[in-house]
């Protein structure tokens, strides 16, 4: 990958983390923003820095501070250090690299007790169980809120509410709702050979079917709705929503590779439905593009209730100490 878009990638992902931390809270309005503590923080150079920062600005996150940085905008709610911000933005940079650790245990964990039960996750347990700190555990979490797989309630008690056919219907009607017209705002800006190497594995996956790995189907499913569709999609209020309906994909994952998979005959479909999108997405029949992925959609959330009914059969698996039943 050329280093303009490792730089690129390193300044996405800085502003993604400070935006998510501006959204729940752990840094206010008022607060002050240097880029030298932000690339020191983040243990980037000071180019992603200083991109990640203008970003954030041009988008209404931060405000220029008499030349000396940038400050959290909005009206804060009780005044503040200039500086009150640095100890967040430390705490969860120096956390990055163990939350990644953690991450894909607890999204598995969570994933398979949801298609069974409502629970409770207690973060004082999660920090025992992984040898990790309370700032570690609450990366995960947010991390997970941001895509739907947990929330908080009144109380602030992190919950996982359980994949019922109705839900899966609900949220299938957001995607069918939005996702197209993510789509073609996210034709805009597409990339054609981004379109061109996501066909081509696509074509190679049918061409090798059924000698194809669930975590190669899970690829291609999250490079066509996330990163093209929801990625590219400069509506941040449609590419939230999104973001949010994403438990879907997570779940579909997990009932594929851990539970009662797929039909042959059905994944060799959603692929082809996929090529469909993808092929006329790269023609720039993006009106054409948008039917396919809705009709695509439609059919998805048949299947994936469909599936769903046949849990019933399944053994609950036992609980993580770090989980508690809610149902």
């Amino acid at each position: 990958m050329p280093a303009t878009e490792r730089a690129s990638g390193k300044a996405d992902n800085v502003a993604r983390q400070i935006r998510e931390m501006i959204a729940d809270g752990r840094l206010a309005p008022g607060h002050r923003l240097l880029e030298a503590d932000v690339f020191k923080a983040f243990s980037v150079s000071r180019s992603p820095a200083r991109r990640a920062l203008e970003s954030l600005c041009s988008d209404g996150f931060l405000i220029k501070h008499d030349g000396q940085g940038y400050v959290i905008a909005g009206v804060s709610e009780a005044p503040c250090a200039p500086r009150a911000a640095l100890s967040n933005i430390g705490g969860i940079a120096n956390a990055e690299a163990r939350w990644h650790t953690v991450y894909p245990q607890v999204e598995q964990e969570i994933t398979r007790q949801i298609l069974f039960r409502n629970v409770r996750v207690k973060e004082e347990k999660m920090a025992q169980h992984f040898g990790v700190s309370r700032t570690v555990v609450r990366e995960v979490l947010s991390q997970m809120r941001a895509v739907g797989l947990v929330s908080k309630d009144r109380s602030g008690r992190w919950l996982a509410l359980r994949v019922t056919a109705q839900r899966i219907k609900d949220l299938y009607e957001l995607r069918q709702l939005l996702e197209p017209a993510a789509l073609q705002i996210a034709a805009a800006t597409r990339e054609p050979e981004e379109i061109r190497n996501l066909e081509q594995l696509v074509d190679q996956l049918i061409k090798d079917y059924p000698a194809v790995e669930p975590d190669q189907l899970n690829f291609a499913e999250r490079a066509l709705h996330v990163e093209i569709v929801v990625g590219r999609c400069t509506n941040q209020e449609i590419a939230e929503s999104l973001k949010r309906s994403q438990l879907l994909l997570i779940t579909n994952h997990y009932l594929l590779d851990l539970f009662i998979g797929v039909p042959e005959k059905t994944a060799l479909v959603f692929l082809k439905q996929h090529r469909k999108v993808i092929k006329a997405l790269g023609k720039g029949k993006i009106a054409d593009a948008a039917e396919a992925l809705r009709v695509h959609l439609v059919l998805s959330c048949k299947e994936l209730v469909g599936r769903l009914d046949q849990m019933a059969k399944v053994p609950k698996p036992d609980l993580a100490p770090y989980l508690v039943d809610q149902s």
